[in-house]
């Protein structure tokens, strides 16, 4: 399951701000106010046409998003199929959570993953994930030259139940008027 982002345009008193948010889709054609942790980042100066590509030096990554998305992570992914399935190969050790869009290694060849890959770790002892054991990799990151990070289908399923339970925020959290783009 492809988590569903979309690109957003906010005319703002202060300028116009370009935004990414996930699961944001239904809400805004409702006419409510996005709760913070659905904006995954900003980008940081315009783009010439809506067309153009993020570069990942021009995006910010929204803290409030990233802190929600490691909490589902750690509350969440003990009870998943393929971490349960890891953590019993692992038998004592580490289990990573790597992002969905880490390239996958030739049959044969060693699977070498960078640190912007891993979302974080687990603790495993005697093929079970050990609770409380989550460390989230602070290198982690939401936005790269391969594109938006990618969670498992089971986790973008909490993501999104989660995220669904979140009221509309009080008041003008973020004011102006919105536009998809791209």
């Amino acid at each position: 399951m492809k988590l569903p982002i979309i690109y957003l345009q906010a005319d703002l008193p202060e300028g116009t701000r370009e935004y990414v948010a996930c699961f944001a889709q239904e809400r805004l054609s409702r006419g409510e106010r996005l709760p913070v942790e659905l904006l995954i980042g900003a980008v940081l100066r315009p783009r010439e046409e809506p067309s153009d590509p993020i570069a990942p030096e021009n995006f910010a990554a929204n803290r409030a998003f990233v802190d929600f998305l490691h909490w589902i992570i750690e509350h969440e992914g003990p009870y998943t199929e393929r971490l349960i399935v890891n953590a019993d190969g692992v038998g004592d050790g580490t289990l990573y959570v790597i992002d969905g869009r880490a390239p996958r290694p030739e049959p044969g060849q060693k699977w070498e993953v960078s640190s912007e890959d891993v979302f974080g770790e687990f603790y495993v002892k005697e093929g079970r994930i050990v609770p409380n054991s989550y460390r989230r990799n602070f290198d982690h990151r939401l936005f790269s030259s391969r594109g938006f990070f990618q969670l498992e289908d089971e986790l973008v399923e909490y993501l999104q139940a989660e995220l669904e339970r979140i009221p509309e925020p009080e008041g003008d959290y973020i004011a102006g008027g919105w536009h998809l783009i791209n």
